[in-house]
């Protein structure tokens, strides 16, 4: 269990960092979080634009009021549970992720990449309904 509260953290390669760790109040501008195994993860109100969570599990990771502008959340495996409610999601990539079971609550959208791989400018500034949730 790692604890990184309100830390500065920025430009770090941290992918192995992960199960139950919190990174809330943390600055992780342009981090490398590359295929973490972000299980119950707490990363809300942190700042991570313009990082990368490529190809991670993010199973009941928090993301309350987080800023991930530009950040690349392009094929993650599972979000079941993950809580992105308030987050800042412009201009992210979350094409091919799999968003079944997530919060999106309030989310702000300008300019993301959805998981259907449209883009959210395209539908009032939303990825709401296309989320590729299975049935």
């Amino acid at each position: 269990h790692t604890v990184c509260t309100n830390s500065d953290l920025v430009g770090r390669a941290l992918m192995r960092m992960g199960k139950y760790a919190d990174f809330s109040g943390s600055n992780l501008q342009t981090d490398d979080f590359f295929a973490l195994q972000g299980f119950e993860t707490n990363f809300t109100n942190a700042n991570i634009s313009y990082g990368n969570l490529s190809w991670s599990t993010l199973t009941g990771a928090k993301f309350i009021n987080a800023k991930l502008v530009g950040t690349a959340l392009n094929n993650v495996e599972g979000m079941q549970a993950a809580d992105f409610s308030g987050a800042d999601l412009s201009y992210a990539n979350l094409h091919e992720s799999v968003t079944a079971g997530a919060t999106f609550t309030g989310v702000t959208w300008v300019g993301a990449i959805c998981p259907d791989g449209t883009n959210a400018n395209d539908h009032s500034s939303t990825c709401i309904g296309h989320l590729n949730l299975p049935a």
